[in-house]
């Protein structure tokens, strides 16, 4: 808190007697140009001191300091001048982005009110106590509140911009198929595919046995032929047994994600299983 000396006091007493007495009827002795002003300022300089308003204590000062003051106000209020100047704060602010980097193109907002739309290192004088502080560029912003202390000068203030703002999009595939979807017809024509060259060999196997046998029964020398026909009639079967459930939760994933259900390119897959009894193979030791 400034102190306020007793001959201060004694001056603000005298100037408040002085302007209680100016009444009209001394226009005949006008006083010099500005006196009043001169008086009011000091007046208010010392009310705004008591109360910490020293930024506006401070316009007061400079205003009653001036030369066409009296020389007794003049010097006692370029003497709190000197005070007031010492015990204000001031903060200097700077942004960064979200990398770390300083920016300048900025607006700067302090208790709410606009104080610059650019950074330019300029220290801001401010009075003692809690401010907020707030800088802005486009739809992005920081800001921080702090308590500011009497005399306490180049106090450095850095707020840190978040990353620009993404647009979200939805992804999807480039059929505009749900995730869901597009894997599972995916997994259901490639097994699907392989199902189908499985089976085409299976009947071809199954066919040459057929031939090979007499009278559709097979012998012991032709075993591992039948054992691995067999085998490629299984994986076939399987596959579209793969392919079905592949497609089913494509189906699912339709629903679920909300999409209508594309037209299929062409007709739509069945199961088929193909065994050695439709070959008309039959094994017989």
């Amino acid at each position: 808190m400034l102190a306020v000396d007793a001959r201060g006091l004694l001056l603000s007493s005298i100037v408040g007697v002085g302007l209680s007495l100016a009444t009209p009827s001394s226009a005949a002795e006008p006083a010099a140009p500005g006196i009043d002003a001169c008086a009011i300022s000091f007046k208010q300089a010392q009310r705004h001191r008591k109360q910490v308003a020293l930024l506006a204590a401070r316009k007061e000062l400079l205003a009653c300091a001036q030369p066409h003051c009296p020389e007794a106000m003049q010097t006692q209020c370029l003497h709190w001048l000197d005070e007031v100047r010492r015990a204000i704060p001031s903060v200097l602010i700077t942004a960064t982005n979200h990398h770390g980097e300083d920016v300048a193109d900025v607006r700067l907002m302090i208790d709410g009110a606009a104080v610059a739309s650019l950074l330019d290192g300029t220290p801001r004088d401010l009075d003692p106590g809690p401010h907020d502080l707030r800088v802005s560029q486009g739809e992005r912003s920081a800001k921080v509140r702090l308590i500011v202390e009497q005399g306490v000068q180049l106090r450095r203030v850095a707020l840190r911009l978040p990353p620009p703002l993404v647009p979200r999009t939805v992804e999807s595939n480039a059929g505009g198929l749900p995730f869901l979807s597009a894997v599972g017809f995916g997994v259901g024509a490639a097994t699907a595919v392989v199902g189908t060259v499985t089976g085409a060999l299976a009947l071809v196997r199954a066919s040459d046995l057929r031939d090979a046998c007499e009278a559709g029964v097979c012998y012991e020398f032709q075993k591992d032929d039948f054992v691995a026909t067999r085998a490629i009639a299984h994986a076939s079967t399987a596959s579209f047994a793969l392919a079905g459930a592949a497609i089913a939760s494509g189906i699912v994933g339709l629903f679920i994600g909300g999409s209508p259900a594309p037209k299929p390119a062409s007709g739509s897959l069945t199961g088929r299983s193909f065994g050695l009894s439709s070959g008309g193979v039959a094994w017989q030791f």
